[in-house]
């Protein structure tokens, strides 16, 4: 996600697969702001009162319409990886944020018919930074011993840490901007969980 933002987007896995084009990462990056991860958001929770994003690699997967509508500058394109994947992956030579910047916001992604930036009170918040932790991907088996716990308390710290939204993104990428402006009024008024 990107960095000027200092924050961080989830979606379901489907969301890439049947909507690439209305993803807000490319959109953020066209209008100013630095790529920290376009897939997995790792944290750094070392510091428990000051959870930060860490970096990932320079890399966007976009399909060729997502593209051709949202300018990404200093990007080198690549051949696609499998010819079962419709997305090319455009490598940043400009626009990636190197260094970690403490997490301020959790978006989870969500199609509408307009968009909205809508704060999940604290269960809400929690629900959603467990369901779409990566471990959680794997079932319980992943999930062993105390880790259960740990991972349990780690999303319940971060919940009431920083602010959790739904972001609503409208189909369509003449109307990614929406989604754009909202993100970047949500961050400025400031009124994170914190």
């Amino acid at each position: 996600m990107p960095a000027r933002s200092r924050s961080a987007a989830a979606a379901r896995s489907s969301w890439s697969t049947r909507a690439p084009a209305s993803r807000p990462p490319p959109a953020l990056i066209s209008a100013g702001h630095r790529l920290l991860s376009d897939d997995v958001v790792a944290l750094d929770l070392s510091r428990p009162d000051e959870p930060v994003i860490v970096p990932g690699f320079p890399q966007l997967k976009l399909a060729a319409d997502a593209a051709a509508a949202i300018p990404i500058r200093q990007a080198e394109v690549r051949p696609q990886a499998h010819p079962a994947i419709d997305k090319a992956q455009h490598r940043l030579h400009g626009g990636f944020a190197g260094d970690a910047v403490l997490a301020t916001r959790i978006y989870i992604l969500q199609r509408r018919d307009k968009a909205a930036a809508l704060r999940l009170p604290g269960p809400g918040a929690l629900s959603a930074i467990i369901k779409f932790s990566y471990v959680t991907r794997f079932g319980r088996a992943a999930l062993v011993g105390d880790f259960a716990a740990t991972h349990l308390r780690q999303c319940a710290a971060l919940a009431s840490q920083i602010g959790v939204c739904r972001l609503e993104v409208p189909a369509g990428l003449e109307r990614i901007g929406e989604a754009v402006a909202l993100i970047e009024r949500d961050l400025a008024a400031g009124d994170g969980a914190r």
